[in-house]
């Protein structure tokens, strides 16, 4: 699977050398591994691929294309969104959302306005693609969010680009393709 950039990803399964994960390889020797979020992809029709940008803007493209259906219809959808990705796939407890989205707005019932927002959050995302909704996971007194297979996110990206620079034993050549990159 392609990988932006580079050449030569594809997703491991479960019986390869590492679980979720996206690996580079160069002459079949590995050179590159990126930890995805690893989660299979659901049925039914989704997009080919989904790209996630977290910074500068928080946007979401669909086949390289922009959509704006959820920063413009919930700030806090999105805030909520960024925050689980921010938490790469390990529950946030919800106390900890709540904290985190409505610190100064006081509400009534703040645990019954987390679960309407997660609610109507997934309707948005399943608008923008059938298989985005089910990306927001509930935990026991905690959310996280699931990566789809077809799905990147650039913060992900970096952090691994990052990750391979810090190694003593990268080539020249990879490495200027790795600052290239960004």
């Amino acid at each position: 699977k392609k990988f932006e950039g580079l050449s030569y990803i594809h997703l491991v399964s479960e019986n390869d050398f590492k679980k979720n994960s996206i690996y580079d390889y160069d002459d079949g020797k590995l050179v590159f591994s990126v930890k995805n979020c690893g989660i299979p992809k659901e049925d039914g029709i989704v997009a080919e691929t989904i790209r996630i940008q977290m910074m500068d803007h928080f946007l979401i493209f669909i086949d390289e294309k922009k959509t704006d259906h959820l920063a413009a219809k919930s700030k806090k959808g999105a805030a909520l969104v960024q925050y689980l990705i921010l938490n790469a796939g390990e529950p946030v407890p919800n106390q900890k959302l709540l904290t985190a989205l409505w610190d100064e707005d006081k509400s009534t019932n703040p645990e019954n306005a987390l679960k309407t927002l997660v609610s109507r959050l997934r309707v948005l995302l399943n608008q923008i693609d059938p298989s985005l909704g089910a990306c927001i996971v509930s935990d026991r007194g905690a959310y996280h969010w699931k990566c789809l297979d077809n799905m990147t996110i650039d913060m992900y990206e970096i952090d691994a680009i990052f990750e391979r620079l810090s190694e003593n034993n990268v080539p020249v050549p990879e490495q200027r393709k790795l600052y290239n990159q960004l």
